[in-house]
C-alpha cells in the first residue's frame, strides 16, 4: 500500500482520532499502542499518533491477496476423495464390514 492509499494528513492525532482513521475501537488502539505497534509521540503525559505512524502501520499490515485455483467452494469443503456420509454407513461412524 502507498502512503497515499490511507487519506490521513500530517497532524498529530488522539487516540480516538487515530481509532477512526483505523476503524478500530479505542481499547484496540490503545492496545497497539501498548504493544508498540503504532509509534507515538509523547509530550508528558499526552499521547499523538502522527498521519505517517497511521499509514506505516497499515502498509505494514497489508497482506497481498490470496488466490484460489479451482478449490471446492460453498459450505462443504471435502476433499475429492473423502468418503461421504453415505458411504461410511452411520453419520460419524465407520462403515462395518
Amino acid at each position: 500500500m502507498t502512503p497515499a492509499s490511507l487519506p490521513v494528513p500530517d497532524t498529530l492525532h488522539t487516540i480516538p482520532e487515530a481509532a477512526r482513521v483505523l476503524r478500530v475501537s479505542v481499547p484496540t488502539m490503545r492496545r497497539l499502542i501498548y504493544r508498540r505497534q503504532i509509534h507515538v509521540v509523547r509530550a508528558g503525559r499526552t499521547i499523538r499518533i502522527t498521519g505517517a505512524a497511521l499509514r506505516a502501520y497499515v502498509d505494514r499490515h497489508t497482506e497481498a491477496p490470496v488466490a484460489i485455483a479451482g478449490g471446492p467452494r460453498g459450505r462443504h469443503r471435502r476433499g475429492l476423495n473423502a468418503p461421504t456420509p453415505a458411504s461410511t454407513g452411520r453419520p460419524g461412524r465407520p462403515a462395518q464390514g
